[in-house]
């Protein structure tokens, strides 16, 4: 009779069909085969003391819990991910497919006039940029010239705090 057994559908390393079991004895069975060609890969047979069956029954059970439930969260992602891109595409058609029927709808006239539109939209801002771009180069020139401003003001106040300063000395020293 089988005590306990484990097995996993396919490493994602080696691509391998794996399963253990351990008889009450205490004899552990492993056995491993390549999940294309379904030929063994490795086999063993090894007894474990009372404690190690423990420690292997309770790793064993561990692994069964974590597995699980990243098989559920994969499971639950995965839905979440298809159901949000079915319904990205779902809009996305729904608006295409009114716009569609909207322009198929209107005369020749009437689509000129919305091209002419949105021309006249976009022409606006972009002359709305190109003014903002203006300002903003005026500004940064303003801000040029006052930092050349307020440089030259510095130099000459440290050149006059410098001759006073020697003024200062040299009628101190007299």
């Amino acid at each position: 009779m089988v005590g306990g057994g484990t097995g996993s559908l396919m490493s994602r390393y080696d691509h391998a069909l794996s399963s253990s079991a351990t008889v009450p004895d205490g004899t552990e069975v492993s056995y491993r085969m390549n999940a294309t060609t379904m030929s063994p890969v490795e086999s063993s047979v090894f007894t474990l003391s009372p404690q190690q069956r423990s420690v292997r029954s309770n790793h064993h059970s561990y692994i069964r819990k974590v597995s699980g439930t990243k098989k559920l969260r994969m499971i639950l992602i995965g839905s979440l991910a298809i159901s949000a891109t079915l319904l990205l595409c779902t809009v996305a058609y729904i608006k295409l497919a009114g716009k569609v029927r909207v322009y198929a709808n209107t005369d020749a006239a009437a689509w000129k006039q919305e091209l002419s539109d949105i021309v006249r939209n976009l022409e606006r801002k972009l002359k709305r940029i190109e003014n903002d771009n203006e300002y903003l180069k005026q500004r940064l020139m303003d801000v040029e010239t006052e930092k050349i401003f307020l440089r030259e003001q510095y130099e000459q106040q440290q050149a006059e705090a410098r001759r006073a300063t020697v003024n200062l000395r040299g009628t101190i020293a007299l």
